[in-house]
């Protein structure tokens, strides 16, 4: 019985014990499981596109050609500019297609290719108004040479050269435009400089200068005739676009060079005519001073001096006509100065002779008076 009430109360100083415990423990409140944290996934970069060597190559052959176009009509002098920003691109897309980055060099060159396209479109136009005025302007010199006289064979085809240039222009046919106008200012270059030699020529035969140098002359005549004879091979066809444009160039440049040797030829004969001039002057004066013009008659041998200082002084400059005259004009006064001395001293002599004879009349009648004398005292 003992042991029974023992073990009652054992268990219940055990149920005491759990109960004090349980009175005591915080509270646990249940808690919600963590949540994973979410992965982010990196944003997907949509794929280059791809170019095709093909594709490219075809760019830059394209950019390139109308490079090359552009710069053989000149345009990097007439729009320098726009050639610049054409040409820079064209470089960043040769680099790019270099390092086989196709994407930057289809990107480049396709630019390049758009702003030469442009440029030469551009250009034409701005082509088109200068060489119609580059023909305007040869017109009006070869007018004011006198082409319309002494080579309005030239000038003709030039003025239907230049109405065809017109009317290709107003349809935007430029590049016909720029041939027909190019043509139009070569024929008048032509018809310029064959007036300018006629002239030449024409002076050389009035002053007789081809004596002075007549090599020079020959050969002057000989690519004047040659001009001559390539003009005449292109007969009607001279303002056609059928026109080989060599034939004039070497039309033009045969007339360059007849020019060129015709003005030695009259450089020659100027100075020669005053050097002869001056010759004839020398002489005279030289004769003047041989009977002392410069004494006898002192005022005009001075006048006629300064006229010759003067004459020198022009040759000097290279004045060779306004030599020339006053050559003359000195050898005129050095022979009015010799006529007046010379006048002088005939008259001196024949005062001189004159007045000898006086003496020697005098001494023969001193002598005559004397020897009468003497015959009477004997």
């Amino acid at each position: 019985m003992k042991r029974s009430i023992s073990s009652l109360a054992l268990v219940a100083a055990i149920v005491a014990l759990l109960a004090t415990s349980c009175a005591t423990k915080p509270k646990v409140t249940p808690q919600e499981p963590a949540q994973p944290e979410p992965t982010v996934q990196p944003a997907l970069q949509p794929a280059a596109p791809s170019v095709s060597q093909e594709e490219l190559d075809t760019l830059l052959a394209k950019a390139q050609g109308l490079k090359k176009q552009a710069f053989d009509r000149g345009l990097a002098d007439v729009l320098p500019d726009d050639y610049a920003a054409a040409n820079a691109a064209l470089a960043g897309g040769k680099e790019a297609y270099d390092a086989k980055d196709g994407p930057a060099a289809k990107d480049k060159l396709t630019t390049a290719v758009r702003l030469f396209t442009d440029l030469n479109e551009k250009g034409l136009v701005e082509l088109t108004s200068i060489r119609k005025k580059n023909a305007d302007d040869m017109r009006k010199s070869a007018v004011a040479a006198g082409a319309e006289t002494a080579a309005a064979d030239r000038l003709a085809p030039g003025d239907a050269a230049l109405a065809a240039a017109a009317t290709a222009s107003d349809a935007k046919d430029y590049e016909a435009a720029i041939a027909s106008y190019e043509r139009a200012r070569a024929l008048y270059e032509l018809a310029y400089k064959r007036s300018v030699a006629r002239g030449l020529r024409e002076r050389i035969e009035t002053s007789d200068y081809a004596a002075w140098d007549q090599g020079n002359y020959a050969k002057a005549e000989e690519r004047y005739a040659a001009e001559e004879a390539l003009f005449a091979s292109l007969g009607d066809q001279a303002a056609s676009p059928a026109t080989d444009p060599k034939a004039l160039s070497q039309g033009i440049d045969a007339l360059d060079e007849a020019v060129l040797r015709y003005n030695l030829v009259i450089q020659k004969g100027r100075e020669g005519g005053a050097t002869a001039r001056k010759d004839k002057a020398d002489a005279v004066k030289l004769q003047s001073e041989e009977i002392k013009a410069q004494v006898a008659v002192k005022a005009e041998y001075d006048a006629a001096l300064a006229l010759y200082k003067e004459a020198q002084y022009a040759m000097a400059a290279g004045e060779y006509e306004d030599a020339a005259a006053r050559f003359d004009e000195a050898a005129a006064a050095f022979e009015k100065a010799y006529a007046l001395a010379s006048e002088k001293r005939a008259k001196a002599e024949a005062a001189m002779k004159a007045a000898e004879e006086a003496a020697a009349e005098s001494l023969r009648k001193a002598q005559d008076a004397d020897s009468a004398m003497g015959d009477q005292t004997k």
